[in-house]
């Protein structure tokens, strides 16, 4: 619904909250979070978590050093103790998301506004501790990581490596194709 309200009513800004923020800016809170700001870049609609500066971890560079809490599959395959899906379905139940700065057009803060800086390019990092000291919050960035792009949760794949990965972390998907070696998954 919100990516078709975004297309179609005019929509000026996206503001979210956020329960953590790393010191690039990325950013981590409820599940969905990352696909509104996906839809909200697609549709070139400014997007904005308002992050209160006590949710800054400075003692992580990026969103990859976010913890997400993965919640029991139950809460998604029943109600009140009865099954809705068969009992032979597992389902992938994250608590939240990490948004990657790179969607975020700015942190919006009790001190101000943060943006990437013009020359961000296409990573956008937030600096956060730049901001904090710029506001004379020195102490808040002694420890401060340094702010770095790292796409969260993801690997770069190549014809070549989808194969290994495939046979050594879906067991599942490898029973499925019959494959009994790496080469019987290996694109060429």
């Amino acid at each position: 619904m919100s990516s078709y309200l975004m297309a179609t009513k005019g929509i000026d800004c996206v503001v979210v909250g956020a329960d953590r923020c790393a010191a690039n800016g990325d950013t981590a809170n409820k599940i969905g979070t990352y696909q509104l700001a996906i839809a909200a870049q697609y549709h070139k609609v400014p997007f904005f978590p308002a992050v209160p500066t006590t949710t800054f971890d400075l003692s992580i560079p990026n969103g990859s050093s976010i913890h997400v809490e993965l919640r029991p599959s139950n809460e998604m395959t029943t109600i009140f103790g009865k099954n809705i899906a068969p009992e032979s379905i597992d389902a992938w139940n994250p608590a939240f998301d990490v948004t990657p700065c790179s969607l975020i057009t700015g942190l919006i803060t009790e001190l101000g506004v943060i943006e990437a800086a013009s020359d961000a390019g296409a990573d956008g990092i937030i600096d956060v501790p730049r901001f904090l000291k710029d506001k004379g919050l020195n102490e808040r960035c002694d420890n401060a990581a340094k702010p770095t792009s790292f796409p969260s949760g993801y690997e770069v794949m190549s014809e070549s490596t989808i194969g290994p990965y495939l046979f050594e972390k879906a067991p599942k998907i490898r029973a499925l194709l019959g494959a009994s070696t790496v080469k019987d998954i290996t694109v060429k």
